[in-house]
């Protein structure tokens, strides 16, 4: 496995219409689907409505500077951003980074966390040691 870096946009929610998010959104998810539906890559239904957009972070791995990419897309969409209000749609980002030896920047400003606030996100780090 090589090093890799990249940020998930999930929008999750038990009744959660895929389609409804990827309307307001304006762009494709990467995977998406509804309670009980089966995924690539899982042999079980999924618990829960899930919309999912993977974004890779190119070396030096800035998290800041790829989460500043991600945000406008709820952050400049108030129809998006209360439509998730109004049916309490959990908003994530997740950042996955699978690393043998390379360090990555994960310096987050005040005013960053405080725009992913604003739009009702939360940020998820999950850090993997591999192997060469």
């Amino acid at each position: 496995m090589q090093e890799e870096v990249y940020i998930k946009l999930k929008f999750l929610k038990t009744n959660l219409i895929p389609d409804e998010i990827t309307n307001l959104i304006g762009i494709s998810p990467t995977i998406c689907g509804k309670k009980g539906d089966l995924i690539r890559g899982c042999e079980l239904p999924i618990n829960e409505g899930l919309w999912i957009y993977k974004s890779i972070v190119a070396p030096p791995w800035n998290i800041g500077e790829a989460l500043e990419k991600l945000l406008p897309m709820i952050e400049t969409n108030e129809k998006l951003r209360k439509y998730c209000k109004n049916f309490n749609i959990y908003i994530e980002f997740s950042v996955i980074m699978y690393l043998a030896q390379n360090t990555p920047i994960v310096t987050l400003e005040p005013s960053l966390l405080q725009r992913i606030a604003n739009v009702g996100a939360t940020i998820d780090f999950d850090i993997y040691l591999i192997s060469r």
